[in-house]
């Protein structure tokens, strides 16, 4: 999958913290929701690529913190 590919690659590059942008302002969430005000992405969105990411991360013994941007 893509999250085991990514995080793979991370990790072996030396990385224990990702920064992974949970959602955008203009493209939406990477995630799922039913909250009715939230757009999600069309493509990784849909995916739920950001639970998949975050899902492989830990397996690997990463940390991961969620990027919100507030000010755009």
């Amino acid at each position: 999958s893509i999250a085991s590919a990514v995080v793979a690659e991370l990790k072996q590059s030396g990385v224990n913290t990702l920064y992974l942008y949970a959602y955008n302002s203009i493209y939406g969430a990477y995630y799922t929701t039913n909250y009715p005000y939230t757009a999600v992405e069309n493509g990784y969105g849909l995916q739920n690529i950001f639970s998949a990411i975050t899902q492989q991360a830990e397996l690997e013994g990463l940390d991961v913190i969620a990027v919100i941007p507030l000010n755009n």
